[in-house]
């Protein structure tokens, strides 16, 4: 409404919250408490005004969440990676158990970039998909990927461990750059 320039508190509870993602207009949002064995996904379909609790509970807890451009897509991380097709109503676990950290996503939720590296001395690869998360392939060395984004077509990425490292090939290779 006026970029950030004045806030309004919608959801509490006295949750933990975690992460949070966007469609591209707004209207579509979704966020992950993050307390260990009382964290939950929550969606709005109205800009944030009203939400909704979706996926249960999850013993090492949620720790990221990704949306595509119309919110229909989305991806979250706790113990395995977790895909939606239906906006959250439904989740669909996908890659094994992980200390995984962060994930990202392209437009169209078709390409998606996960990293390990939760608690924060765990290391692991960053893992990426090119088909909704169905499957994954390790890519890099053993770090401790703490954050990750994507470019709108997921060719372009990006993450972040101790350096920030990019990739221009979908993450098949990796680049320390700062």
């Amino acid at each position: 409404m006026d970029s950030g320039v004045s806030w309004t508190p919608r959801e509490s509870g006295g949750c933990v919250w975690r992460s949070v993602a966007s469609s591209s207009d707004g209207s579509k949002l979704v966020a992950v408490v993050g307390f260990p064995g009382v964290g939950k996904i929550y969606t709005s379909v109205d800009s944030g005004v009203s939400w909704t609790p979706r996926e249960s509970d999850r013993a090492c807890c949620w720790m990221s969440v990704a949306s595509s451009a119309d919110g229909s897509k989305l991806v979250a991380v706790a113990d395995k990676i977790y895909t939606s097709v239906d906006s959250g109503v439904s989740w669909t676990p996908r890659e094994s158990n992980r200390a995984w950290s962060s994930v990202a996503s392209s437009a169209d939720g078709g390409k998606l970039v996960a990293g390990i590296g939760y608690p924060f001395t765990r290391a692991g690869q960053i893992y990426t998909s090119v088909d909704y998360g169905v499957s994954w392939t390790p890519h890099g060395n053993n770090n401790t990927w703490m954050s990750v984004a994507s470019s709108a077509d997921g060719s372009k990425l990006v993450a972040v461990a101790g350096q920030i490292y990019t990739s221009v090939d979908s993450g098949v290779s990796w680049k320390a750059v700062f």
